[in-house]
């Protein structure tokens, strides 16, 4: 049977400070056991310790409320593997953010303008895929990290149906996403296997059609440098459609190594 202690006890007991504590009680992260008449003193029961430290360190790893909320309500495994993809896209938030101070870093010292990249647009045939699909918003900071847990998530449901997640993931922009404006993006994992929707996914067909493709090497795969790529394929493909970014799952290698492809539909048809 669990012990009941007041917020004060409860909060020396799991490292949480009073504060946090009402903070996290009004998010539903983790409310109180009991509350006194009128809306008066809480008290915490023993066994919702382990909770309360394990919303402690996600806090103190910069994680968002509402992926802890969803964190918590899943099994040891697929906590692990929610928590590694987004840790995954923090790193690599934090990486694009160095190369941009190491370009800002090299003004100061007067080197101007960093060479613009030569982006090369094919035109290709896109086979059409079945894929499962979900929408964020999100700001540039923290893009990457948002649509590597998105995709985690639509992969994890995949399996869960028993269909076979594919190794690409794209990412749609059809809202503005910039440094201080929080657009929507679509991110969708192409499967092989039945998938139907589920929760706040959605099937759809990605690709299909002709489209203007640059491909982007490890080392120009950042902000503001992949803007590039993106404004060579808008003047390819004429006026419409929605521009995506396709990460192939190989970001680990040579500098030089193909992780992108960005692409836009030829004649806006999507």
């Amino acid at each position: 049977m669990d012990v009941e202690w007041t917020r004060g006890e409860f909060a020396r007991r799991s490292g949480l400070t009073v504060k946090a504590l009402r903070v996290y009680e009004r998010s539903g992260l983790l409310p109180p056991v009991r509350v006194g008449a009128g809306g008066g003193y809480r008290w915490y029961g023993s066994g919702q310790v382990e909770r309360a430290v394990r919303i402690r360190l996600l806090r103190q790893a910069g994680m968002p409320l509402a992926l802890i909320g969803q964190v918590l309500e899943l099994s040891a495994e697929a906590a692990r593997e929610r928590v590694g993809a987004w840790w995954a896209g923090r790193e690599e938030t934090v990486a694009a953010q160095r190369r941009v101070l190491a370009e800002l870093d090299r003004r100061l010292d007067g080197g101007g303008a960093q060479e613009e990249v030569d982006w090369r647009v094919q035109e290709r045939v896109w086979e059409p895929v079945r894929a499962l699909a979900v929408r964020a918003r999100t700001d540039q900071v923290r893009l990457v990290e948002t649509f590597r847990e998105r995709a985690a998530y639509l992969r994890r449901l995949l399996v869960d149906q028993g269909a076979a997640p594919g190794e690409e993931t794209w990412v749609f922009y059809p809202g503005v996403v910039g440094v201080e404006t929080v657009g929507e993006i679509e991110v969708a994992v192409p499967c092989a296997g039945g998938a139907d929707p589920m929760a706040d996914a959605v099937v759809r067909v990605v690709g299909g059609g002709r489209w203007a493709v640059c491909e982007v090497v490890r080392r120009d795969c950042f902000q503001p440098r992949i803007m590039g790529a993106h404004r060579a394929v808008a003047a390819a493909a004429g006026a419409g459609g929605v521009g995506c970014e396709v990460y192939t799952g190989a970001w680990e290698g040579a500098r030089d190594a193909v992780v992108a492809r960005v692409g836009r539909p030829v004649g806006g048809v999507l």
